[in-house]
Parts: structure tokens; C-alpha cells; sequence
């Protein structure tokens, strides 16, 4: 930590104190925490989506992963609507995959809440 003329000290009950910069990632309902988990989910899920680096350019097994990412199906919706003029009956096609993840998301959510509360 620095002090008002840039000069360093050491401060021991700051965030990087006794435990460690991560100390404050060992409980399950630290807000950190849950930060933490959405961006280890959202920087490989944008990756994956087909967003900066076609789909079909990755290997045939990272392809196969991509299919449970929602971000790639919307990509592939709006890139099809937006330049190529996609009709529905395609825009369905990548559509239910969407619906089928946030139903499965939803459901297991639910039981999840529904085990901790009880």
C-alpha cells in the first residue's frame, strides 16, 4: 500500500494481509467469490463463442464444447438476422439450444435454492 508521497508501507490488515491476496475466496457466500466464478465462465464463454475466432477454425473437440455455450448459438442469430437474413425456421434452430440451456439453468438452480433453504 502507498502512502501520500508514493512511498511504499506495509499495512497488515489490508485485503493481501495474513491469508493472502485470495483470503477472502475461502467462503461459499463471499461476494468475491462470486465475481471471481463469473469471470472464470464469461472470459471462456466469450472466447468460445465464436466472437473473435470462427468456430469452425477451432479443433473438432473444442467445437463439440461450444455447442453448450449460449453465446455462440446468439452469435450465430444475430450475425444471420443482421447480414444474411435469416429466416425463422433457421433462427429456430439456434434458438431452442438457447431456451433448452436457460430452462436446464433455471431447473438446476431451483433445486440448488430449494436444498439450502430447506
Amino acid at each position: 500500500m502507498l502512502d501520500h508521497q508514493g512511498r511504499g508501507r506495509y499495512v497488515k490488515n489490508s485485503h493481501c494481509g495474513d491469508r493472502g491476496c485470495f483470503g477472502g475466496l475461502d467462503g461459499r457466500k463471499s461476494n468475491t467469490a462470486a465475481l471471481l466464478g463469473l469471470f472464470l465462465f464469461s472470459a471462456p464463454a466469450m472466447i468460445l463463442s465464436g466472437f473473435a475466432t470462427p468456430v469452425e477454425n477451432m479443433p473438432p473437440s473444442i467445437q463439440m464444447l461450444t455447442q453448450i455455450n449460449p453465446i455462440k448459438h446468439f452469435m450465430v442469430i444475430v450475425h444471420g438476422i443482421f447480414l444474411k437474413d435469416m429466416p425463422f425456421a433457421v433462427v429456430w434452430t439456434y434458438l431452442w439450444p438457447i431456451i433448452a440451456i436457460g430452462v436446464a439453468t433455471l431447473t438446476l438452480a431451483t433445486l440448488m435454492f430449494r436444498k439450502k433453504v430447506a
